[in-house]
């Protein structure tokens, strides 16, 4: 694992963060906290994303003749055909994820779970996020998840954690439903990567050798380059959601709850089918131990700005 140092003394809180590092770096030694940090690289990424998104199809419209009029039509009306494949069988793929999550049969909280309705009332006093609807399932695998607009825990969490860190967590997720705005963006324009995804193979089985050869290259490095910001994107998500627990618990209790689940997921898998293949190998989601250094950084910054305003 790469590690950026923004301080002579301690490592990057942003190391293996992909196409953020330098970035991060910058906005820091220019007296940047965390979240504003965070919050800056997400947004310059977000332009990147559109601004890769839109190229090729620049880049195509620069060389566009009247006589290529007629295979630009051509090309989008297939690339259409291909996109609504690729639509369909990512469609299949979140549908298969749903059934299994709801094959899980989260139940309500019973009365040996009562003692978290105090946690829950807490949480909606200090978020104002109205009522949380937090459901068990009977798992041994230490997870929580947003399934619509429900929290769904595991036993093998309550079991894992202390009050605390379940509380932690819970923010964690109170903190994906406060971020939806933001989600919903990116899913947008990953259906726009997504389309020049589908026009790559458009162009690759095109007739048109030379023209194709010549746009080929660049929807392709685009494309690359635009899932990997999306990776990006999803990573400092994942980070923006970390800090919102910290400051609704105001600790940093998420930090050793991270690391408890790490290994009882390490122990005990969880029963799902597609999620947990990106999520347990780490690819839209940052390391546990950045996540970790983020929330201590952010945890200190925080206390600091407290007494500051004390």
């Amino acid at each position: 694992m790469r590690e950026l140092i923004i301080d002579r003394s301690s490592e990057s809180v942003f190391g293996d963060v992909m196409l953020l590092e330098k970035l991060a770096y910058s906005l820091r030694k220019r007296g940047l906290g965390v979240q504003e940090s965070l919050r800056l690289a997400y947004v310059a990424l977000l332009i990147l994303l559109v601004v890769l998104t839109a190229l090729p199809w620049t880049y195509l419209l620069a060389f566009s003749t009247r006589s290529l009029a007629k295979f630009h039509v051509q090309l989008v009306l297939r690339s259409l055909v291909y996109f609504a494949v690729i639509f369909l069988l990512v469609s299949v793929l979140a549908v298969v994820e749903w059934f299994a999550s709801r094959a899980l049969k989260a139940r309500e909280l019973g009365v040996s779970e009562a003692w978290l309705w105090s946690i829950i009332r807490e949480l909606e006093e200090v978020t104002g996020a109205g009522k949380l609807r937090v459901r068990l399932v009977e798992e041994d695998a230490p997870r929580a998840f947003l399934l619509l607009d429900d929290v769904v825990v595991s036993k093998g969490l309550i079991r894992a954690l202390s009050a605390e860190e379940i509380k932690a967590v819970l923010a964690h997720e109170l903190g994906h439903r406060y971020l939806a705005p933001l989600r919903a963006l990116r899913g947008v324009l990953t259906f726009a990567v997504f389309f020049n995804a589908s026009t790559i193979l458009a162009l690759s089985l095109d007739t048109n050798a030379y023209y194709g050869s010549l746009s080929l290259p660049v929807f392709s490095a685009s494309t690359v380059l635009c899932f990997i910001t999306i990776l990006s994107l999803s990573r400092i998500e994942e980070h923006l959601v970390d800090i919102y627990s910290v400051k609704v618990t105001k600790s940093t209790a998420l930090a050793s709850a991270l690391s408890k689940l790490e290994r009882g997921l390490a122990i005990n898998p969880p029963r799902s089918l597609v999620k947990p293949l990106l999520m347990m190998k780490g690819i839209s989601y940052p390391p546990i131990k950045t996540r970790i250094d983020v929330i201590a950084e952010f945890h200190r910054e925080l206390s600091t700005e407290n007494k500051s305003n004390s």
